[in-house]
């Protein structure tokens, strides 16, 4: 059984944000799909271009370098 998505999202989230959140979760994954090339999207009179940056193979994931990072400015006793 899949969990219930609205179940990961704290109560003071609208009902209008869990709504378009949840319009992007299928079959127990959340998908958005980005064109290659990119594409622009207008919200409330305000325009954001967005260019999709892909990491390249074998790059370091977000988490690894977060943690890498965190490790290296603990302090050393």
């Amino acid at each position: 059984m899949k969990e219930n998505p609205s179940n990961l999202f704290p109560e003071w989230v609208s009902a209008e944000a869990l709504e378009r959140v949840l319009s992007r979760y299928t079959d127990g994954e959340f998908v958005f799909e980005l064109p290659q090339e990119g594409f622009s999207e207008t919200v409330r009179g305000t325009t954001y271009h967005v260019i999709p940056h892909y990491a390249d193979e074998g790059a370091e994931d977000i988490v690894s370098k977060l943690r890498r990072i965190m490790a290296s400015e603990l302090p050393k006793d």
